[in-house]
């Protein structure tokens, strides 16, 4: 019934293409702007701002540490790995505009995605690679270039958000530059370069990055582990708390009494003896000592019974900088069906709208591209959704929706059934079309009841 009554709202798409083409001609670099710099070309010092939670550190310094992070620590990059999955399950390109110009739309796009990032997967590894970029920098940054002719885009350029230098003033706005060591005025031409922050912080304009808040956590789990490396080496190293050794009368040291030398250095000998022989059975797991000795055993377990605890207590917080939950994490112990529909539409919700700051600049390149070709059309993506491991729940949570909708759409009239329609983004029936559709579901409601009663 839904499909039958609601139709695609379609945009009111309005593009002046010899102005706007015109327009961005002239004011369009015939080249790239940015510049594949080395570590050693790049100056750190170029780039005073700091975040405001790391005001002891660059930002280019707080950035590179998240960079390392995501390569060298498994929760980093399984947390990073998993939005991308959710953010990412695939896309298509949806076209706007008259029936030529969509056809010439979709032509000149798919000669685009042959070329662009060839150096990493084409369109779809852009993609993941640009969500990765907002999860460790918070930002988009890219730059379509043109070819020479500027008649349409020859590629895409990956610009790291932390070489990004940004400065505003009331004439021009805000303006980009790529800090390097030839340090020249000329900023990043906003017709082909986009800075798209995927969160921000008070007044300021660069992206904070959605693991931020990780990095102290994760210091204070690398400790951790140290500590609890030192304790297992000591622990293999001595497995006694005390040894004590009954005193030796003179003649079972060869000596002839207690005050003479020879019994002091005897007894010298006789106890560096017995300490030895209980540190070489200690480094096996076993207590040796002499005959008629007494040891007492440390407890492995009494020693280090805090330390899960205290491991598990910073794991959590780990968990949570980083935007992932525990039982995508692999810790089980506390999660339950009920808790997890709870929890993972968050972890879904994250991932969307990563995309969002994701999908904004790249369409940006691909709409430039059809500018610049003069094809009146507009491109977007629209990305397919995860797998639901609830689906069964959310169908029905749909479905109780849509008959709550259609009980109320007929109580309340054309105002409730328009706000119906807003919301998913189509356009409301006319009546006639509703009563029609009414009388339609009676009338094979009751032919099957007559169906019933015939056989």
């Amino acid at each position: 019934m839904f499909n039958r009554l609601f139709r695609r709202r379609q945009p009111q798409l309005q593009v002046d293409t010899t102005a706007m083409v015109q327009r961005g001609i002239d004011a369009m670099p015939d080249e790239r702007v940015s510049q594949p710099l080395d570590v050693w070309q790049f100056q750190e010092a170029t780039l005073p701002d700091k975040f405001e939670g790391y005001l002891d550190r660059s930002r280019y310094s707080v950035i590179k540490t998240l960079r390392g992070l995501s390569q060298a620590d498994e929760d980093v990059q399984g947390a990073m790995r998993d939005l991308v999955v959710l953010a990412n399950p695939g896309f298509t390109m949806q076209y706007e505009g008259g029936t030529r110009a969509q056809a010439n739309a979709e032509r000149v796009t798919n000669q685009l995605l042959e070329r662009v990032y060839g150096q990493g997967g084409g369109i779809d590894g852009l993609v993941n690679n640009q969500i990765q970029e907002v999860y460790l920098t918070g930002v988009s940054s890219l730059e379509w270039f043109p070819m020479p002719s500027r008649r349409e885009v020859l590629d895409v350029a990956i610009v790291p958000a932390e070489q990004i230098d940004i400065k505003y003033n009331q004439e021009e706005g805000y303006k980009y530059y790529q800090r390097h060591a030839i340090m020249n005025n000329e900023s990043l031409n906003l017709r082909t370069y986009i800075y798209n922050a995927h969160q921000t912080s008070g007044d300021s304009p660069y992206g904070i990055p959605v693991a931020i808040s990780a990095i102290h956590s994760l210091q204070e789990k690398y400790n951790l582990l140290k500590d609890y490396e030192a304790i297992r080496k000591k622990l293999k190293r001595g497995a006694f708390v005390m040894l004590t050794l009954p005193k030796p009368q003179p003649h079972e040291v060869g000596a002839e009494s207690l005050a003479s030398d020879k019994y002091q250095e005897n007894l010298a000998k006789h106890v560096t003896s017995a300490v030895t022989l209980a540190l070489k059975g200690a480094e096996n797991g076993m207590m040796v000592s002499l005959e008629g000795s007494e040891a007492q055993a440390i407890s492995v377990d009494e020693n280090t019974s805090g330390f899960g605890d205290l491991n598990l207590s910073n794991q959590l917080r780990v968990w949570s900088a980083l935007a992932t939950l525990p039982f995508m994490r692999g810790h089980m112990d506390s999660t339950t069906e009920a808790l997890a529909k709870v929890v993972y539409p968050i972890l879904l919700a994250t991932a969307k709208n990563m995309r969002i700051t994701v999908k904004r600049s790249i369409e940006f390149g691909l709409n430039l591209h059809l500018q610049l070709n003069g094809i009146p059309a507009q491109v977007e993506m629209v990305f397919e959704e995860p797998s639901n491991p609830f689906e069964l729940e959310h169908e029905q949570a749909l479905e109780t929706e849509a008959a709550r909708d259609t009980t109320l759409s007929k109580l309340l009239g054309r105002g409730y059934l328009e706000k119906v329609a807003d919301k998913h983004d189509v356009e409301a029936p006319d009546e006639a079309e509703v009563t029609a559709d009414d009388d339609g579901d009676d009338a094979d409601t009751d032919d099957e009841i007559d169906d019933a009663d015939t056989s």
